[in-house]
């Protein structure tokens, strides 16, 4: 599903030939592989890469063709990379492909715990906790996706516990990794540049020294470099190959005028997709730490607390910044696993930074936020699923807490457009909202509707006729109306076409 079968091409070719080019011979043999479980896949493959063209290259469905006829998923390679010894084990022994990827997750999973178990420098507390939020705010939920995100999240905590262990130039290469698949995550380098460099600074007594060792004097310029080379080895690898320097964002698949506040909090805090639906714990273990510290402050002004606490927020910041890139994608309501893929691994330096933070509270309070946060996540992960396949996760359906808000207090939740409509209609696609035929989405139904969403061309006629409670505009062209209990709007909508 998804990009999977991208990753799986690219296994492929490097398992066959230790080559990206994905080959008609690579999908014939993955094409037999998958004739049970995915019967289209080779009827699809003869039109991947081929459905449109920009600049003359030919996309397509997450592929794209170079002018010299060369087959080359949009994705970068170095994923499926660490995937192909793994593939070379399931073809051989006939096994479903996608137990490669599985494999290839659990060690980089395993790796990260066992750096976290034997290596780190923490206490026993900390240790227990970040790795109980490690495992339970997303990686069994994506540990069987034939996805970079279970790979991507780990190399971000390796990353931060080694920062913290001052072991600066590994974790700035571990970074790089993750960034080959993720490039936001470049920001997490600079961050690692950046505590390197004031800390040399701290262990000079001055400042400006400690910025010129760690630029000149220090082994941290040549990690720096060198990470910064990997993190953009993508970019050069396709520009070199195919004269773009994003095939993602030169095909249309990404927008930067999409990305925006609202969708910044749909990632947190949307309640059907936003990390608030997997991760409660987190935010409620941010709480009870800022609290706690304000308390053992005498309440002597918050300034103290962000003080006390300048990692915590630190962690946070990363996090916000790393999501603007994320924003921009054409498609929002992806394919996920309980909440979106972005907000899994974006949830890691939050963890990290709340973990680390628990040394500024009383151990009391810290025994008390270790114990709440495990026992909300291990309820979240029950109610889910341990690897989230119930009908609770699935992307396509709203989940029973945005059914509940929805029908009682509507004008509490207005999502992006696309969260809405796709879920409603439990099918992929939105309507242009700007499109000469226009559009009306009612829930629960066009009969006795609490929230209708509407192109602003029919808001103004619609309104006079259902009095919302409220009108919230949305993104794009679409606007929210959020009606009152028995509001007899049925028939103004069933005067639009749908």
């Amino acid at each position: 599903m998804g990009d999977g079968k991208e990753y799986l091409l690219y296994a492929r070719a490097f398992a066959a030939h230790l080559s990206p080019e994905i080959k008609q011979e690579d999908i014939l043999h993955v094409a037999s592989m998958l004739d049970k479980s995915a019967p289209r896949f080779r009827e699809e493959m003869e039109k991947f890469g081929k459905e449109y063209a920009i600049n003359g290259l030919q996309y397509g469905k997450g592929f794209v063709t170079s002018p010299g006829g060369e087959l080359f998923s949009w994705h970068f390679w170095l994923y499926p990379l660490f995937v192909a010894p793994f593939f070379e084990v399931t073809d051989r022994l006939g096994l479903p492909p996608a137990y490669a990827f599985t494999l290839c997750n659990w060690a980089f999973a395993l790796g990260a715990l066992t750096y976290l178990l034997f290596l780190w420098n923490a206490s026993p507390t900390q240790k227990i906790l970040l790795a109980a939020l490690f495992l339970l705010t997303g990686t069994t939920y994506y540990i069987w996706w034939s996805h970079p995100e279970v790979f991507t999240a780990s190399l971000i905590l390796l990353a931060l516990m080694m920062t913290s262990d001052k072991r600066y130039g590994l974790a700035m290469m571990f970074g790089a990794i993750a960034a080959t698949q993720n490039p936001p995550l470049v920001l997490l380098i600079c961050l690692i540049a950046a505590i390197a460099a004031f800390d040399i600074s701290q262990e000079n007594k001055n400042f400006i020294l400690g910025i010129k060792l760690s630029l000149i004097g220090s082994k941290i310029f040549p990690y720096l470099l060198a990470s910064l080379v990997i993190a953009f080895l993508p970019v050069f690898y396709f520009q070199y190959m195919l004269g773009v320097a994003n095939p993602i964002a030169a095909g249309g698949s990404a927008d930067s005028a999409l990305i925006s506040l609202g969708r910044l909090g749909s990632l947190f805090f949307d309640i059907n997709m936003g990390m608030i639906v997997a991760a409660p714990g987190i935010f409620a273990g941010i709480l009870i730490v800022l609290l706690a510290s304000a308390v053992d402050l005498n309440g002597n002004g918050w300034r103290r607390v962000v003080g006390r606490n300048w990692f915590l927020f630190a962690c946070v910041a990363l996090s916000l910044a790393m999501a603007l890139p994320a924003l921009a994608t054409t498609n929002w309501n992806h394919g996920h696993s309980v909440f979106s893929r972005y907000a899994y691994w974006l949830a890691v330096p939050l963890i990290y930074g709340l973990v680390v933070s628990l040394n500024n509270i009383t151990s009391r309070m810290r025994v008390f936020t270790v114990i709440a946060i495990i026992c909300i996540q291990l309820g979240v992960v029950t109610y889910y699923g341990l690897f989230g396949k119930n009908g609770r996760s699935d992307y396509l359906s709203f989940k029973p807490i945005s059914d509940y808000v929805l029908l009682n207090f509507p004008g509490l939740y207005n999502p992006i457009p696309e969260i809405f409509i796709e879920r409603l209609n439990r099918q992929e696609g939105v309507p242009n909202a700007s499109d000469a035929n226009q559009h009306i989405f009612a829930y629960p139904s066009a009969n006795q509707p609490t929230k209708l969403l509407l192109t602003k061309f029919v808001a103004d006629s619609v309104e006079k006729e259902c009095s919302p409670a409220s009108v919230v505009s949305s993104e794009g062209e679409w606007t929210y109306m959020n009606l009152q209990p028995n509001s007899k709007c049925s028939l103004a909508i069933a005067h639009q076409p749908f």
